[in-house]
């Protein structure tokens, strides 16, 4: 609710008409159940109006990974999720008429990642549909963001699998230039 004031308090500023969020948001967060129904119900709130009042067109979210194994090893919640914000996303631009686009990033290479889960995770983003206007996505418009894990920088710095390729990354290199320049793919036992 505090989040929301200050959207308010921005908006109702001298010469601003709208306020919009330019950064990737915590999806998962918004949707957490967290057992008090009054932060949950603010929470519905703040997702409908982060979603109809604070998009300029895209909004940037990071599901990471489709495979459930994978996103456990990043300590991150299941896809599901993923599919029930994109539900909620797509009825409010519908209910709205708005024609806003969320965009996905994903991570390969991550500590644990194999090539099956690669594949898995083509597979289940080839036919979600990420055009707002509901028509067919053209093959080189509107695809989900994939980005390699490097070993250097990663939002979930501190899971066991990542400082792991991260020691193996300082110890295996003889300077930082090169470290940096290299992707670590680290299979956890």
């Amino acid at each position: 609710s505090r989040l929301l004031d200050i959207y308010h308090a921005i908006d109702a500023m001298p010469g601003i008409k709208k306020s919009f969020i330019g950064s990737g948001v915590r999806y998962d967060l918004l949707l957490h159940d967290t057992g008090d129904e009054r932060i949950n119900r603010i929470n519905r709130l703040y997702t409908e109006e982060l979603i109809t009042k604070h998009v300029s067109g895209r909004l940037k979210v990071a599901p990471e990974h489709t495979s459930d194994r994978v996103l456990s090893l990043m300590r991150k919640p299941s896809f599901k999720l993923f599919y029930d914000f994109k539900r909620i996303f797509d009825e409010l631009n519908r209910r709205k008429n708005l024609r806003q686009q969320i965009i996905p990033y994903f991570i390969s290479s991550h500590p644990g990642c194999t090539a099956e889960d690669m594949a898995e995770l083509a597979a289940l983003t080839k036919d979600i549909n990420f055009n707002p206007s509901g028509q067919p996505r053209h093959k080189k418009k509107n695809l989900p963001n994939v980005n390699s894990f490097s070993g250097t920088s990663h939002p979930s710095d501190k899971t066991s699998p990542v400082c792991s390729a991260k020691w193996d990354a300082s110890t295996s290199f003889r300077n930082s230039s090169e470290r940096d320049k290299i992707y670590i793919l680290y299979h956890t036992a």
